[in-house]
């Protein structure tokens, strides 16, 4: 995730938050423990979870969209932050 908007990252219990000051957007990583979930409806950050390997967290995504009208349907990445 490249951004060269201002944002700040927030940890809470069961998840991590991304506020993007633009635009007034935010993205969810979900870090309770459940599965990516089978969704039907994309949005644009698509659906994280996440978890800490050791001192890199791993954030997990489906069900996003670029943007330009094509969809990350049945196309799962994964991002790792050091």
């Amino acid at each position: 995730m490249v951004n060269p908007l201002p944002w700040k990252i927030i940890q809470a219990p069961g998840v991590m938050l991304i506020l993007f000051e633009q635009w007034a957007n935010w993205r969810q990583i979900f870090t309770d423990g459940r599965p990516l979930p089978d969704v039907s409806k994309p949005s644009w950050f698509g659906y994280s979870i996440g978890r800490w390997d050791g001192d890199t967290f791993v954030a997990e995504t489906s069900a996003s969209t670029t943007g330009r009208g094509s969809v990350t349907m049945g196309i799962h990445t994964q991002k790792r932050c050091a």
